[in-house]
This record gives structure tokens, C-alpha cells and sequence, in this order.
């Protein structure tokens, strides 16, 4: 499939994400790009990839996770420190 036909492909995807606020979400490193950053990818020769690459999702969605990262994140470092100030000696927070 030629780069055109890829991008001609896209195009039903590009007007939807723009009418209901999508962001373009890709498998491939956990990738998230809004319509105007793929757009500029693909001027850039990249991330031109057939329709069946991409899922259209809201980026609240990955708001969300980030939010549950640094939650999980948070708790780990808690729970480092309690560890230290049990076994060892007081560290402050």
C-alpha cells in the first residue's frame, strides 16, 4: 500500500477524532498523539501507518492512567521509607 493510499485511509479516522475530541492511540510504545500532532508526524515521514494500527480513544483516558501511575508510584516510595525508618533509622519524608 503506498504512503497516499495509507493517508487516504486515515482520513475517516482524522474527521472523527476531530468532531468528538480523539486522540489517535497506538499499541506500538503505548503512543498517543492528538489529530494535529499525527498530522505533523506524518509530514515528518512518520508513524504512517494503515487504519488498523490506530484506535481512536478519549485522552482523558490516558490522563487517568497517568494519574494511577503516580498514585502507585507514591505508595511505593511510602512504602520505601517505612521500610528504612523500620529496619534502620528515621529518614524524612
Amino acid at each position: 500500500m503506498s504512503k497516499q493510499e495509507i493517508l487516504n485511509n486515515l482520513e475517516p479516522l482524522f474527521k472523527k477524532a476531530k468532531e468528538d475530541g480523539l486522540w489517535f492511540y497506538t499499541r506500538y510504545h503505548d503512543s498517543w498523539f492528538s489529530p494535529k500532532e499525527l498530522r505533523e508526524k506524518h509530514k515528518n515521514e512518520k508513524f504512517i501507518w494503515d487504519a488498523v494500527n490506530w484506535e481512536l480513544r478519549d485522552p482523558m483516558e490516558r490522563i487517568k492512567q497517568i494519574n494511577n501511575i503516580i498514585r502507585n508510584h507514591i505508595k511505593e516510595k511510602e512504602n520505601i521509607y517505612n521500610r528504612i525508618n523500620e529496619n534502620y533509622l528515621y529518614i524524612k519524608k
